[in-house]
């Protein structure tokens, strides 16, 4: 016995197509745009896990580094944790306590 296929096949007007084709080519946009973005952030997780950067942490006392860390923010005037890591190079953990005491304090605001 053979199986009967389905033929009803939605009957849609011509300004409804152009529709639905123009919302494919916006979808078929993004796609490509997603799929450009993602292969950047591939490319630069892949550098960044080929060259990793080492850090020599000098042994410093906390008040050393947060005076480290203000001069080097008046300085500079803005940064991120990892390039203070690097021009600091004092304990990760600690820097981020002395970062936090100083937004606290409104010595530097976050984002700085």
């Amino acid at each position: 016995m053979a199986s009967a296929i389905n033929t009803n096949i939605p009957e849609f007007s011509p300004s409804r197509i152009d529709e639905l084709i123009s919302k494919v080519d916006v979808l078929a946009q993004e796609i490509t745009e997603m799929t450009a973005m993602l292969r950047d952030i591939k490319e630069s997780f892949e550098k960044d896990i080929s060259n990793p950067r080492i850090i020599i942490v000098e042994e410093m006392d906390k008040k050393t580094a947060k005076q480290k860390v203000l001069d080097f923010m008046r300085s500079h005037k803005t940064s991120d944790i990892a390039e203070l890591h690097e021009n600091i190079k004092c304990d990760i953990a600690m820097l981020i306590e002395i970062i936090d005491e100083l937004c606290e304090e409104e010595n530097i605001a976050e984002g700085e």
